[in-house]
């Protein structure tokens, strides 16, 4: 009986840790998104200007806060 509440509570503390992780992946996500647009909107050339990696890494690091469910390995 003793045995299987720590064993629960060793798998509480391991979701909450990724679940931490995980929100932390996301925050850094979409950091580098506003970082990106920050330096696209001083770029000169239309090459210079490209922010298609916010398409993709703003909405994924959106996910990776909000979400409940844990999307890393650990």
């Amino acid at each position: 009986m003793e045995n299987t509440r720590m064993m629960r509570r060793k798998t509480r503390e391991q979701r909450r840790k990724l679940m931490r992780k995980q929100k932390l992946y996301g925050l850094v996500f979409v950091l580098l998104s506003i970082l990106i647009c920050l330096v696209c909107a001083t770029g000169k050339t239309p090459e210079d200007r490209d922010a298609t990696a916010v398409v993709l890494l703003l909405p994924f690091g959106l996910y990776l806060i909000f979400t409940k469910e844990i999307c890393i390995s650990g």
